[in-house]
């Protein structure tokens, strides 16, 4: 069995980069303009311990070992999180999500559309894991779906910048957060 945990395992990380999100790199605008107050919103943790007993169950019954469960958000830039303006007509959205006792949190997009010229940024709570920027390059070309990499930690700040040239709204709806 622990064969099959590290081959799996080496399989996933292999892949992973195949599979991974291309990011444009940079830094949030947010971290040279001072903290920003946000409100996190709080998503109920997943029952660790039957988590647990499912995990336990399904290892001795043969199947691949459980990396994340999902849990719904429901969230987009209309109904959480706040926008900012920053000056010169720029502005970011910001939503912070927690999830109590997570290891790491991924984040599922049900719709995602980024117009050209924007940034999307994803980071854990002291900013030493930060991924993006997401540009209108990673806009799915057949399916509205997008997933990012796990960020570590039990709280993920999302932080979409958009320039003053950009009149176009992006589609940023978080179906669920893997816990």
């Amino acid at each position: 069995m622990k064969k099959n945990i590290i081959l799996m395992a080496v399989l996933l990380l292999s892949s992973s980069a195949i599979l991974a999100q291309i990011s444009q790199g940079g830094t949030p605008p947010s971290f040279g303009l001072g903290e920003f107050k946000l409100a996190p919103v709080t998503l109920a943790a997943p029952d660790v311990k039957l988590l647990a007993v499912q995990d336990e169950q399904n290892d001795k019954n043969g199947q691949p070992m459980r990396l994340a469960t999902a849990v719904k958000a429901g969230m987009n830039p209309q109904n959480s999180g706040s926008w900012t303006s920053i000056g010169r007509g720029e502005k970011i959205w910001q939503l912070q999500i927690t999830s109590k006792g997570a290891k790491a949190l991924g984040v599922y997009f049900d719709r995602f559309y980024l117009p050209e010229g924007s940034r999307l940024f994803l980071y854990n709570e002291d900013k030493s894991q930060v991924i993006g920027a997401f540009t209108s390059e990673n806009n799915p070309k057949d399916l509205p779906n997008f997933a990012t990499e796990l960020i570590y930690g039990d709280k993920v700040t999302l932080e979409y910048f958009q320039p003053a040239y950009v009149k176009e709204q992006p589609i940023i709806q978080i179906g669920e957060i893997a816990y």
